[in-house]
C-alpha cells in the first residue's frame, strides 16, 4: 500500500511541475509569435507575389522538432553534470525573455537578453550590490558557470538548426533600388522554445508559491522547473546565394560555441570566470553578427531585375520547378526555346508544350545551365517559379 501511495505521490509531483510549465507567460508569448510570424510570411509574400513561396506552418515544424530534440538532449546533459540554477536567475529570466520575444518582430535580441540576464543577477546578487529578488537564496559564483553553459547551449542549437532546415525555403523581400530595378533580399526568422528540466537548490519558490513542488535526494531538497528556453534565429540575405550564406552563418554559430564551451570549462576552475565569460561571450556575439552582415555586404551582385531575363527568387515546394535544377539567383533566359523578358513572355513559351519544359538558364555565378521536367498538363501558372515583381 505504501508503494502505492508513494508512486501516486511522485505522478502527482510530476503533474505540477508539467503544469507549471504550461503557466509561464513566455511559453504562450513564443506559441502566439511564432503563429504570428507565419500569418505575416504568407500574407507578405501573397502581397508581393501574388503567391506565398511556401504555404506550410513550418515555423511550428521547426519549433517543434528543436524542442523536442534539444530538450531531451539538454535536460540530460545539464542532470548528467548535475549542473544547478538559482531561483533569482529564473525569475530574472523570465522578465528579460518577456522583452525580447516582445521586441522579436523588429529585431532580434533575443541570445543578448539572455547573457545580460545572466550579468544582472551576478551584479545584483554577487557583493557588487545587496539586492535579492527572493530573499534567502545564497549567491554561488559556481551559478554563473551553469548560466554560461546554456547560453553555449543555445549557440548549439542555433548552428544546428542552420543545418538541419538549410534547405528550406528563405523568404523572399522586394524593394527599389538606387537606379530604379527593383532588388530581393531574403529572410529567414525562426524561434524555437526548448522546455528544458532544470534543478535549483532550496526550498526558496515553495517559501512564496506553497503549492509549488519539491523533491529530496540525498538529504538535500531541490526545485524542479521546467524552463522554456527560447532561441531566436533571424537573418537576412542581400548579396549571397541563401544556401551559401547559411553554411557561412552557421559556421560563425558553431565557432561562438565552442568559445562559450572554452570559457564554461575555464569557469569550472576559475567560477569567477562565469561572469566574464558571459561578457566575452556577448562581444564575440556582437563581432560575430557584425562579420556575417558585413561578408554580405562584400558581394558584388545584388538580386536585381534582369533585362536579359527573368530572376527566379523563389522554387515552391511540390511543383513541377522544384524537380528542376532551378534555385533562387537563377535567370531565366529562355523556355521552350523561346527567349523571355518578363513574366507574360515566360508564360506565353510555357504554353508552347503544355506537358514539357525546357529552361535555359543563367546562374548567379554567370554560367549557363539547361534543364527541363514535365509540367501539369495546361497548367503553366502552376510552374512553382516565384518571380520577382
Amino acid at each position: 500500500m505504501s508503494n502505492i501511495l508513494k508512486k501516486i505521490g511522485a505522478f502527482m509531483v510530476t503533474l505540477k511541475i508539467i503544469g507549471n510549465f504550461f503557466i509561464q507567460p513566455t511559453l504562450w508569448l513564443a506559441i502566439i509569435l511564432i503563429y504570428g510570424m507565419y500569418t505575416r510570411r504568407i500574407k507578405k509574400e501573397r502581397q508581393a507575389f501574388r503567391t506565398a513561396v511556401d504555404s506550410d506552418f513550418y515555423e511550428g515544424r521547426h519549433a517543434i522538432k528543436v524542442g523536442f530534440v534539444f530538450s531531451i538532449v539538454g535536460s540530460m546533459m545539464l542532470f548528467g553534470l548535475g549542473v544547478m540554477l538559482p531561483i533569482n536567475w529564473v525569475i530574472i529570466y523570465a522578465i528579460f525573455m518577456i522583452l525580447g520575444l516582445l521586441l522579436y518582430p523588429v529585431f532580434d535580441a533575443i541570445f543578448p537578453l539572455f547573457i545580460i540576464s545572466g550579468l544582472v543577477y551576478g551584479m545584483t546578487e554577487s557583493q557588487l550590490f545587496n539586492f535579492e529578488v527572493i530573499k534567502y537564496e545564497e549567491f554561488h559564483v559556481e551559478f554563473m558557470t551553469g548560466i554560461l553553459l546554456i547560453g553555449t547551449v543555445i549557440l548549439f542549437i542555433t548552428a544546428c538548426a542552420l543545418y538541419l532546415f538549410r534547405n528550406s525555403p528563405l523568404s523572399p523581400n522586394t524593394q527599389s533600388g538606387k537606379r530604379g530595378r527593383n532588388i530581393s533580399s531574403f529572410s529567414m526568422k525562426d524561434l524555437y522554445l526548448v522546455p528544458l528540466v532544470i534543478l535549483t537548490p532550496g526550498d526558496q519558490f515553495q517559501s512564496v508559491f506553497s503549492w509549488w513542488p519539491i523533491i529530496h535526494i540525498a538529504g538535500t531538497e531541490f526545485n524542479i522547473i521546467i524552463l522554456p528556453l527560447i532561441v531566436g534565429l533571424s537573418l537576412r540575405i542581400y548579396k549571397e546565394i541563401p544556401r551559401v550564406a547559411i553554411k557561412f552563418i552557421k559556421k560563425q554559430y558553431l565557432y561562438l560555441a565552442f568559445i562559450g564551451t572554452g570559457l564554461t570549462v575555464m569557469s569550472i576552475f576559475i567560477p569567477i570566470m562565469g561572469i566574464y565569460g558571459l561578457i566575452v561571450l556577448l562581444v564575440a556575439y556582437c563581432i560575430s553578427r557584425y562579420i556575417i552582415k558585413r561578408h554580405d555586404n562584400k558581394q558584388e551582385k545584388w538580386f536585381a531585375e534582369s533585362n536579359e531575363g527573368i530572376l527566379i527568387v523563389g522554387v515552391r515546394p511540390g511543383t513541377p520547378a522544384s524537380k528542376m535544377d532551378v534555385e533562387v539567383g537563377d535567370v531565366v533566359v529562355q523556355c521552350n526555346g523561346i527567349e523571355v523578358r518578363n513574366e507574360i513572355e515566360l508564360y506565353e513559351a510555357l504554353q508552347s508544350s503544355s506537358t514539357y519544359c525546357r529552361l535555359k538558364i543563367r546562374t548567379f555565378s554567370g554560367d549557363t545551365k539547361i534543364t527541363e521536367s514535365a509540367i501539369f498538363s495546361d497548367s503553366p501558372y502552376e510552374i512553382g517559379l516565384v518571380i520577382i515583381k
